[in-house]
């Protein structure tokens, strides 16, 4: 409603900067776009097949379930656990479980992650670059996760459970469980790739 705005405004303020970034950033043209929509750009650039997703997303926007639509497109079981946590989470799971599954699984981590990954690619050094939108992608959240959205969303998580032990416990358990649930990921990617190497 309009006449009552958050009662915690930096908490306002970082979702929406969070959203915006997500669905709106600026892309390396400085035309609007989606992160999703970058890194599917970064896909096509290198020759990536898209259609899997492309399947799933048709089937999710038609009402679909996620967990349905997963199975229907043959995702890895790997991805349909991680996805499934992240979905379980989002839509059942306390605000303090929230906040501390985005900064310790996401927020937290990526920006480390993908400095390493960054060292072991070559500049983008122009427009017709395939790795063009990929690293810009990966320079994007280096930049929004480690300089704002993480900073402020420990401040956020750390204010929030200070005056309860059974909120940072709460916390805890679900930062743990999302770095498992990513390590799993990871892992069965990994698994996959070589697997396809093998063959």
């Amino acid at each position: 409603m309009p006449w009552f705005p958050a009662d915690n405004a930096r908490a306002a303020r970082l979702i929406n900067d969070i959203v915006i970034g997500e669905e709106t950033d600026v892309d390396p043209d400085g035309s609007y776009v989606s992160h999703l929509d970058l890194y599917l750009r970064a896909m096509v650039d290198v020759g990536a097949n898209t259609r899997q997703f492309d399947t799933f997303r048709s089937m999710a926007r038609v009402g679909i379930s996620v967990e349905t639509a997963m199975v229907r497109t043959g995702v890895p079981p790997h991805v349909q656990a991680f996805v499934a946590h992240t979905m379980t989470l989002a839509q059942s799971g306390s605000t303090e479980e929230v906040l501390a599954a985005f900064f310790y699984g996401r927020e937290d981590i990526i920006p480390e992650m993908f400095s390493r990954l960054q060292k072991t690619l070559p500049g983008a050094r122009h427009d017709k670059d395939p790795l063009r939108h990929f690293i810009y992608y990966i320079e994007r959240h280096i930049e929004l996760d480690g300089d704002s959205h993480g900073p402020m969303g420990r401040e956020l998580l750390d204010n929030l459970v200070a005056d309860s032990p059974q909120r940072n416990e709460r916390a805890l358990r679900a930062a743990c469980n999302s770095i498992q649930a990513r390590i799993e990921l990871w892992n069965g990617t990994l698994s996959t790739l070589r697997a396809m190497r093998a063959a």
